[in-house]
């Protein structure tokens, strides 16, 4: 059903930032094949995937989808082909249109269009029926703009949008990331149901090895541009996360991102941002959430440099000490200026050695960060774009972080992370 045969593909070739995201790479999925994809950031996952979409020419070797070379063809040409659901829940769907008529768009993908009326009585029920599938009584809202969704609804929708015409391959690019734990469960389930009663060809790209090994037939695990591992069947069913990790340990040479900093479910992991000021003035706000709890810290910064970043970590050590490597366990952040000192961040002012791990996000991947990207928005109705930070007092500031910290949110069942972040604090300070 899919052929990659020796595709490579280098980004910013010939300059200092030059990067070969693959090498040589080589895959044949079956009829049928659910594979799931995991491996480090900068491994080369998105890229496959953007490469079979067709978000990107490769440089060299070729791409076949049911018998038909692609490597050529755009990726509208290859939409009649594929259906992908994407990382960021608002990827995907059009927010200010209807949820039939996000349907109707996807009903029509790679066909040739018309001037007859835009959705009959007929496909109204039949998109009725389809959302019933999904068990979340959007069949009763089918008016409704897509805007008004939850990041979840949005996402089941995305997937129902991305199978409904039965695509000779279906692309699920972490397609629950950014999601909570119990929606992106669902999601999970959902998707899995769709791919086995559909019998559809699909490519799963996860961090979390659990999910990995649970879903589908078959894994591959890639680093650097290429496939280091391939596993499938019964083989592939009584492997466990330890076995995951040896097996890149030994094909790399090299360690293998945490899974628990990804699936939140330790507490201790940040991702970190800076939200800036109006333009000309070099005050910013340095914003951490702790990923598990959600809990938020809004630091005011004279600059957005990366000694500014480093002093701002030396300060939290300063206020947490002999307990920051515990609170801080590790902090993930975008690939901005600011940021460049890893080394820095990592390294205690105490002289205690290292005090935390840093992680990059992939470029352009924000959802990535999605904790982070999800606060920023609610920092910005108390400060919209465009404030003058240098103007906003350390009062008004702590009132922001009080407000987020203190908002009670239905995915804790309504408690805040105020409550959560402290009850973590006291579980160290018992330990």
């Amino acid at each position: 059903m899919l052929e990659i045969q020796n595709v490579s593909k280098t980004f910013n070739a010939g300059t200092v930032n030059e990067k070969t995201a693959l090498n040589g790479l080589n895959l044949k999925l079956n009829e049928g094949d659910f594979v799931t994809v995991i491996g480090g950031n900068g491994a080369g996952k998105s890229t496959m995937l953007n490469a079979v979409a067709g978000v990107w020419p490769v440089d060299c070797g070729k791409i076949i989808i049911d018998g038909v070379d692609v490597t050529r063809l755009g990726e509208h040409q290859r939409a009649a082909y594929i259906g992908r659901v994407f990382q960021d829940p608002m990827t995907g769907t059009a927010a200010t249109m209807q949820i039939e008529e996000n349907l109707a768009l996807a009903a029509r993908r790679g066909k040739r269009r018309t001037l007859r009326i835009g959705i009959t009585k007929a496909e109204r029920e039949q998109y009725c029926e389809l959302l019933k599938t999904l068990d979340l009584g959007l069949e009763d809202r089918l008016t409704a703009r897509v805007g008004l969704l939850s990041g979840g609804q949005r996402q089941a929708l995305t997937l129902l949008m991305a199978t409904m015409n039965k695509p000779k391959l279906l692309l699920l690019d972490e397609h629950t990331a950014a999601l909570d734990p119990k929606t992106a469960l669902k999601v999970l389930t959902l998707s899995a149901r769709i791919v086995e009663e559909n019998h559809l060809t699909t490519m799963m790209i996860t961090h979390n090895m659990k999910d990995a090994i649970k879903y589908g037939n078959r894994l591959i695990m890639m680093h650097e541009g290429h496939i280091i591992y391939d596993v499938a069947g019964e083989e592939k069913q009584k492997l466990h996360v330890s076995d995951l990790l040896a097996k890149f340990q030994i094909a790399s040479g090299g360690e293998f991102g945490p899974e628990h900093i990804n699936d939140r479910s330790t507490f201790g992991h940040w991702e970190m941002d800076s939200v800036e000021s109006c333009q000309g003035v070099s005050n910013t706000y340095i914003v951490m959430t702790e990923r598990k709890t959600r809990w938020e810290l809004i630091i005011p910064s004279p600059d957005k440099t990366a000694a500014s970043v480093v002093a701002a970590i030396d300060g939290l050590e300063a206020k947490y000490g002999d307990l920051f490597p515990k609170v801080f366990r590790s902090i993930t952040c975008d690939n901005g200026c600011e940021f460049a000192d890893a080394a820095g961040i990592e390294r205690s002012a105490s002289g205690k050695g290292t005090r935390t791990e840093v992680y990059y996000c992939h470029p352009y991947r924000p959802s990535e960060r999605g904790s982070n990207e999800n606060q920023n928005g609610l920092i910005r109705r108390h400060l919209p774009k465009g404030t003058d930070l240098s103007t906003v007092s350390y009062e008004e500031t702590k009132r922001i972080e009080d407000w987020l910290n203190n908002y009670p949110r239905k995915m804790f069942g309504y408690l805040c992370s105020e409550q959560l972040f402290r009850e973590e604090i006291a579980l160290i300070l018992a330990s």
